[in-house]
């Protein structure tokens, strides 16, 4: 569940600093955290509280550069107020860092945008990292589409997953259940700690493989073919969970 209401920080000259300031205090999404027209103040103040989102002047930005981000899932939103010229004498803005940029003079319509796809940004963030955290727990779920309906899985319940007539089959313990997705899908949704793609028709869990060769992976109740283009990756999973 996304946030309510979004921390701001403000860095800007004197003649923009109230005017910013007070346009992102009118929105009841935002709360205006700190305004600051000196660089080392705001800095301090951004390492020690974490923001969502910095406002900053291009001139300043094109100063400190972006090293003091250290991109991350807990970095904040960089909005960069500017003009055409000042964004292009600072190619250090780039840095593979994703930041929004506005014109001057600044137009209430462009800012509000620049907001609502900074916090667009943050709630894909918060979701990604959830759902990482999640999915590397062993008792972890997905929820798969079945005939009756969706149905919750959790990650016990799989041994190995077999593409099958159009859709897949989840089996466990011999029984098998028949899910309408693919593969692929699948592959992407269960965590790679547990899980491995081991050929074109098969997903395996690796906890529950009881041997292996150069050609086939023995489980308790099916024997599975390695495929020589899955091999590498196999094998270098394997690695990682002995």
């Amino acid at each position: 569940m996304s946030r309510s209401q979004f921390s701001v920080v403000v860095v800007d000259k004197l003649a923009q600093l109230s005017a910013v300031a007070k346009l992102v205090d009118e929105y009841s999404f935002l709360s205006l955290a700190g305004a600051f027209k000196e660089l080392r103040d705001a800095l301090e103040f951004i390492t020690a509280s974490t923001p969502d989102i910095v406002i900053i002047d291009a001139k300043y930005q094109a100063v400190i550069g972006t090293d003091w981000l250290e991109p991350s899932s807990h970095s904040p939103e960089v909005i960069v107020v500017g003009t055409y010229v000042e964004f292009a004498q600072a190619p250090e803005f780039a840095n593979g860092y994703p930041i929004f940029y506005i014109n001057k003079p600044i137009r209430e319509q462009e800012l509000l945008i620049a907001l609502k796809n900074s916090i667009q940004t943050i709630n894909a963030k918060v979701w990604r990292r959830r759902r990482h955290e999640k999915l590397k727990k062993p008792n972890g779920y997905i929820f798969v589409k079945t005939q009756s309906g969706f149905k919750r899985l959790v990650f016990e319940a799989i041994d190995y997953v077999r593409a099958f007539d159009g859709g897949v089959m989840i089996c466990h313990k011999g029984e098998f259940l028949r899910v309408n997705s693919t593969l692929s899908i699948l592959e992407n949704e269960l965590p790679d700690t547990l899980f491995c793609r081991v050929h074109k028709s098969y997903l395996v869990r690796l906890d529950r493989i009881q041997s292996f060769s150069g050609k086939k992976i023995q489980m308790a109740d099916a024997s599975i073919p390695l495929g020589r283009g899955n091999k590498e990756n196999f094998e270098n999973a394997i690695v990682k969970i002995s």
